[in-house]
């Protein structure tokens, strides 16, 4: 069964590897479905990434914090980098609740806290929350005024998301891009 594990879907693995999450982190079944895990997500590679949602990689996160401790130095590194880097990349697409677990995963420092970068994807977790936070508030203010919420308002308001949102990704980048000498 182990020799399937690079063939079978994210999702199915993702279910194997919380049902066998308990075994721990050295038992050698597990180290083997973290190496699966480590070649399907990591970016290099030249296959298409692994196909789970941001949701679903701050749920892989949260099954394997607990057994960080237990990998190889090399495993453990890469869970941090692999999923710190996916989760970075995917901040836009977390829901509430999987952007909070992924700030309580990444402000522990035993567990995914360690990975070099912590930092920088808890600011743009927040950063990203505030974004939401900044929208909904436009939206109502604007559904107030407006009242009637006709077919072309929702277009204008659409719009204007839209807008804001490339608006920020733009400011986020060139952020980035100005602070990447100094991560």
């Amino acid at each position: 069964a182990e020799r399937r594990l690079p063939d079978m879907p994210a999702p199915q693995l993702l279910l194997l590897t919380h049902s066998l999450a308990s075994l721990g982190g050295s038992h050698a079944s597990m180290r083997r479905i973290v190496d699966c895990w480590l070649g399907m997500l990591d970016p290099r590679r030249e296959a298409a990434p692994a196909s789970l949602s941001a949701d679903q990689v701050v749920k892989l996160g949260s099954i394997l914090a607990p057994l960080l401790g237990d990998l190889s130095g090399e495993a453990a590194l890469g869970c941090l980098t692999v999923i710190g880097t996916t989760l970075y990349e995917q901040a836009v697409k977390l829901s509430l609740a999987s952007r909070e677990n992924a700030q309580k995963l990444f402000s522990d420092p035993q567990g995914f806290g360690r990975w070099i970068e912590h930092e920088r994807l808890l600011n743009r977790l927040r950063d990203t929350q505030y974004l939401e936070s900044a929208l909904a508030a436009q939206v109502a203010k604007e559904q107030s005024r407006g009242g009637s919420g006709c077919a072309a308002g929702s277009e204008a308001d659409e719009a204007r998301r839209s807008t804001s949102r490339d608006e920020l990704g733009a400011a986020k980048r060139g952020r980035e891009l100005s602070c990447t000498g100094s991560v």
